[in-house]
């Protein structure tokens, strides 16, 4: 059923898709799928986001 949802979510009409640019939304769709993004974020994406930010409001 996921594979058949999956399909035909990636072959809409007019979508165009480059294997790297898929495989970054199936990496994606996995982690959320699997309840594994939160835990995900927390601890890879949130301190680089909060990183970032800093160092844009020194500059």
């Amino acid at each position: 059923m996921l594979q058949l949802v999956f399909t035909q979510r990636v072959k809409l009409s007019g979508m165009r898709w480059k294997k790297t640019g898929l495989q970054v939304m199936l990496t994606f769709r996995m982690l959320v799928v699997s309840d594994v993004w939160s835990a995900t974020y927390a601890e890879m994406l949130k301190p680089c986001a909060s990183k970032k930010m800093l160092l844009n409001t020194v500059a």
